[in-house]
């Protein structure tokens, strides 16, 4: 900004239009020029800012994101004893509350001496989005009074930490209390309800929607036909899009990704080539959606046509895109983005390194995988859970274990999913007294309730070992709350390992006792009597497959050749392919 001495002249007709100046960049959104203002008046000129000057500057920090001018900025307020006023109040608790930074907020909400609504609700948006959402919930019920926007913060807050149930119940609480809910209510609680699959009423709301005259919000719209989608209603969605004057990327993105989502796969094709348009948006959500879907093929054939037609991939398309390549071993196609990646300069986040950690592990090759991993400059708990499962999954067992002991030591807890690789590592590797160890930690130290997953791995470690009474017996004494059923045929995989007849025969006889058309028992049965050459108990297993008319499910493989992906079913041709360019 050019320097004009004479502009800072204290007298109250050039403060007038100083402040008119500073009025007219907040309101453009001129958030630089703002500071830039403030900066050369407290600094060059030593003019002094009231408290409507200060509180457009700290807008601009806030809006602008710029904390670090917005600490000066309170550290100013507090060495010139300015006061705390309303205004000024709410704009730096919001400042403190966007930084994520809820004890300065605090501080500062404590301090003020006049507080309203604004203010309440700013704290408890803070609180809701750093996910402290039960002190958010004690600062609602504190506030002495409450508007729409209010009770809107705390549902959107509900919703964005996962709390679906208390999101429809705080919204019956809202209408008990007569509060008229508006187009931002209306939106959390059809998120809350497609979340929890609550078509019934979704198809309510839609009505209220209607009867209230909200229909003529596209978002609001646009939320409705995702719930219906969601939740697999197509005939519901197909109405409401067919019924929309604007039919805009958005609404054509949800209705393909619901034939996605649910088998119609053709459809949804079909609909994407004749959409008009195109934007990375919709790309993305076809992918990521038959990514899924477990369509990886289709997936693929999707970032085939992408690049031809000229649509530059960002890291949403490269992460679904990778995920793809890992289930179908399309380590070429894996290859071709790595080094997109590295040419294109595009940013290596936690997200997009582990996806490209996980590839490489899953296509064989652990040691490209470790040096991605090592390179990776955040490393978050997605991040070190996929190399610790890697480096399981190639029986680098004692790897993965130091792996893990440096993740705690970097401070970042493990979850559910970080332990099916450490104890899969502990089975891989034969390790019995690890795995021990580490399933009590699990339990004891980090309060994680063991799933089917942690129980088959270490029922499939006891087995591997030739435990297989102490994997009975473990399965025995283990909670109720498991798929027995998973766990069971682990032991029955082991059983099958170490020929043991006996014990095979009493796992099945459980297996088939609870479901008499589990495929695998029958299967697994008969591979153990084929193995020691019991060829009547081979012949018994088939003969009780006819009669519950169980068949067996065929296998189905995928093989990358000169940039085609081929799916292969046993026993069957290649039923489809999916060509991406190298």
């Amino acid at each position: 900004m050019r320097k004009d001495p004479g502009f800072f002249r204290r007298s109250p007709e050039e403060c007038c239009v100083l402040e008119l100046r500073y009025w007219g960049y907040a309101e453009l959104g001129l958030w630089e020029k703002v500071k830039s203002l403030f900066r050369t008046m407290v600094g060059e000129f030593r003019a002094a800012p009231n408290s409507v000057t200060l509180v457009r500057v700290v807008a601009a920090c806030t809006k602008s994101r710029d904390f670090e001018l917005g600490t000066k900025v309170r550290r100013y307020i507090r060495e010139k004893g300015v006061s705390l006023g309303l205004n000024l109040g709410n704009a730096l608790v919001n400042m403190y509350a966007k930084m994520g930074v809820m004890e300065e907020a605090e501080r500062l909400f404590r301090r003020m001496i006049e507080r309203d609504v604004v203010t309440w609700t700013t704290l408890l948006a803070g609180y809701a989005a750093v996910r402290r959402i039960e002190t958010a919930r004690e600062v609602f019920d504190k506030m002495p009074h409450r508007n729409v926007v209010a009770w809107n913060a705390m549902l959107s807050g509900y919703v964005s930490n996962g709390c679906f149930e208390a999101a429809m119940l705080l919204y019956n609480e809202m209408l008990a209390l007569d509060v008229k809910p508006d187009k931002a209510t209306m939106i959390s609680v059809v998120s809350a309800s497609a979340r929890l699959g609550y078509v019934s009423i979704g198809k309510v709301i839609h009505g209220y929607i209607c009867k209230a005259e909200m229909d003529k919000s596209l978002d609001l719209l646009h939320s409705i036909l995702g719930l219906y989608t969601s939740c697999g209603d197509m005939n519901s969605a197909e109405s409401l899009f067919n019924k929309l004057v604007i039919k805009s990327e958005i609404s054509r993105t949800l209705m393909v990704v619901g034939h996605v989502k649910h088998g119609a796969v053709a459809t949804a094709l079909e609909t994407f080539k004749q959409m008009p348009y195109k934007d990375i948006a919709a790309w993305n959500a076809m992918i990521s959606a038959l990514t899924k879907s477990g369509y990886f093929s289709e997936a693929l054939g999707i970032f085939e046509e992408m690049q031809r037609m000229k649509v530059s991939p960002n890291q949403l398309t490269l992460v679904s895109t990778l995920t793809a390549c890992a289930k179908v071993g399309a380590l070429e196609l894996g290859r071709w983005i790595h080094a997109y990646i590295e040419r294109n300069k595009i940013e290596m986040d936690a997200q997009l390194g582990s996806s490209l950690v996980e590839m490489y592990a899953k296509c064989g090759c652990i040691d490209l995988a470790l040096e991605v991993f090592n390179r990776m400059h955040v490393k978050d708990l997605l991040a070190w859970t996929t190399i610790i499962s890697g480096l399981a999954m190639h029986g680098r067992s004692k790897l993965a274990l130091e792996h893990f002991k440096d993740m705690e030591g970097n401070g970042i807890h493990p979850d559910a999913v970080t332990f099916i690789g450490v104890l899969a590592a502990c089975s891989h590797g034969g390790l019995v007294e690890e795995g021990k160890h580490y399933f009590d930690l699990m339990t004891r130290k980090y309060g994680i309730h063991p799933t089917t997953e942690h129980y088959s791995c270490m029922v499939d470690l006891f087995g591997r070992c030739g435990l297989l009474n102490e994997a009975k017996h473990f399965i025995e004494s283990m909670d109720f709350s498991a798929n027995r059923k998973a766990i069971w045929g682990a032991l029955l995989g082991a059983c099958n390992l170490h020929g043991h007849i006996e014990l095979a025969e009493y796992v099945t006889r459980k297996l088939i006792g609870d479901d008499p058309t589990h495929c695998g028992a029958y299967v697994l049965m008969s591979n153990v009597y084929a193995k020691e050459s019991m060829w009547d108990g081979v012949k018994k297993m088939r003969n009780l497959m006819k009669r519950e008319g169980v068949e067996k499910v065929p296998g189905c493989s995928w093989i990358e050749l000169n940039g085609v992906v081929h799916e292969f079913f046993a026993g069957g041709a290649c039923l489809q392919s999916r060509v991406y360019r190298d």
